[in-house]
């Protein structure tokens, strides 16, 4: 599987017209696969099921660099990315060992979503992969009771999607110290217990957050308020309570807030909130009460406010409708009165309204009909 190298580099000295001309001959390194790389790639391959069915025609290639699937190094031999994505759709229970994929040593990038795997086998060994960057084991059926600890201890992870499986537990193994984490979704799995609430000190890089779909319980923890980073937070269908903690909405680069589908309390948002990229809001089916805060003005770039099926109240104050990128706006299920506001026609962009199941009095303006 090894080709060795020759380097031929020609340097031309135009003011002198003459060229020099420098071979290198390296005995060392060699383009092509491992021979140990690409036999830990076969076991993995074999162990996949397909007999003569494997849907990848360069895998019978002897340099498993030129498989479509497995991505080398530019500047060695090693295999740095794996891509074995939705090709075990229909196929029975996968249990992969890996301990196979940890003899890449200079893994990067491991992706094994969709491939109906059941469960892991030695799943500790992937911490023995310090390069280890991407690891996607989302949309499977990974049945495992807790996420192995030393994979909150991998020092260079920074995107890991465990998303839609069974896995279990709590999150407090995975939050230890993913110092450059900066994408993290455990949504659709049966993780249960209070969030980790010192999120700030173990994911200071974190941007992207989704824990939705769980069974987490308690309080929003005050330090993801303090996650500098943090633009797409969705903590929605779990068991949550309290109060949206003030420090999540101030001065935040949030662009998509969802905390649907919980029993929150108190006011929609903090009174001093101020969260200008904000263009996703999703807060319904909760026990929010009070009525539409003004500090959602800042907020002119919103698109979708979903408030429905809460205890909101009071009037629609047109001062309010200054969104002009909003295109939907979703009230139902409260208890707002008055009039609905004519500033509505100015919302030209609006396409989904749903005032329905308030206490709204007077006729339906005709101008709706016409935006």
């Amino acid at each position: 599987m090894k080709h060795c190298c020759t380097l031929v580099l020609f340097f031309s000295l135009s003011c002198l017209g003459t060229g020099v001309l420098i071979v290198f001959h390296n005995n060392g390194w060699c383009r092509g696969c491992l021979d140990d790389e690409g036999r830990a790639l076969e076991q993995i391959i074999e162990s996949m099921g397909f007999g003569d069915e494997y849907p990848y025609p360069s895998k019978y290639s002897d340099d498993c660099c030129k498989w479509e699937e497995v991505e080398c190094s530019l500047t060695s031999p090693h295999v740095v990315k794996i891509f074995y994505e939705n090709i075990r759709e229909d196929k029975e229970l996968w249990f992969p060992d890996l301990s196979l994929f940890a003899q890449l040593k200079e893994l990067q990038e491991l992706h094994l979503k969709g491939n109906n795997i059941g469960g892991l086998i030695n799943p500790e060994a992937l911490c023995n992969l310090d390069y280890l960057q991407r690891l996607d084991l989302s949309s499977n059926s990974i049945e495992e009771d807790f996420v192995e600890p030393c994979w909150g201890n991998m020092p260079s992870l920074r995107t890991l999607d465990l998303s839609k499986n069974q896995f279990q537990g709590n999150l407090a193994s995975i939050f230890a110290n993913l110092s450059k984490a900066e994408y993290i979704d455990v949504s659709h799995n049966l993780f249960q217990g209070r969030l980790p609430l010192d999120t700030n000190l173990s994911l200071p890089k974190l941007y992207r957050f989704n824990a939705s779909s769980n069974m987490f319980f308690g309080s929003i923890p005050s330090s993801l308020g303090e996650l500098k980073n943090l633009e797409h937070l969705d903590l929605s269908n779990n068991l949550l309570s309290g109060a949206i903690p003030s420090g999540l909405t101030q001065n935040s680069p949030l662009w998509y807030l969802n905390l649907s589908n919980n029993s929150l309390i108190g006011e929609m948002l903090p009174k001093d909130c101020n969260v200008t990229q904000l263009r996703w809001l999703l807060l319904h089916n909760n026990q929010f009460n009070g009525n539409l805060p003004l500090c959602l003005l800042s907020s002119l770039s919103l698109m979708l406010l979903d408030i429905r099926k809460n205890l909101l109240s009071g009037t629609i104050s047109g001062q309010l409708l200054v969104f002009k990128q909003l295109g939907a706006f979703l009230l139902g299920g409260n208890d707002f009165g008055g009039y609905i506001p004519r500033q509505l026609c100015t919302m030209q962009k609006l396409q989904f309204l749903d005032f329905s199941k308030n206490s709204f009095s007077g006729n339906v303006p005709s101008y709706l009909g016409n935006n």
